[in-house]
């Protein structure tokens, strides 16, 4: 519980942390790069065993191309959908210990009749 509240701060502060480094020339930028795509390969291998974890056991992808569009779309996932993840974490502990409405709400049912 306390590891799964603090992962999205601890990884923001140290991608903030290396990029201040870099910026301020006490980190080579080249070892920064090196640092990126090693994060960006070893994101994509963890997303590419799944893919073919998935595709031994139950074999859901018919058509031939559907496990490759979906190991080139693990490519996308720590550059675009990532980021959004630990900012919604981040966003979603402020609001938990911070704001104090801290429920969500009437709900009403509208069920799937028609209109």
């Amino acid at each position: 519980f306390f590891y799964e509240r603090m992962a999205p701060l601890i990884e923001a502060g140290g991608v903030i942390f290396v990029t201040i480094l870099a910026i301020i020339g006490s980190m080579s930028w080249m070892y920064y790069w090196i640092f990126f795509v090693a994060l960006l390969l070893f994101s994509v291998l963890l997303s590419s065993i799944a893919i073919f974890a998935e595709e031994l056991t139950y074999h859901q992808y018919k058509n031939k191309g559907d496990g490759l569009r979906l190991i080139l779309t693990a490519f996308l996932e720590p550059i675009f959908f990532h980021p959004v993840v630990v900012y919604a974490a981040i966003r979603g502990n402020y609001d938990y210990y911070f704001v104090k409405n801290k429920h969500w709400g009437k709900m009403e049912r509208k069920g799937l009749g028609k209109k």
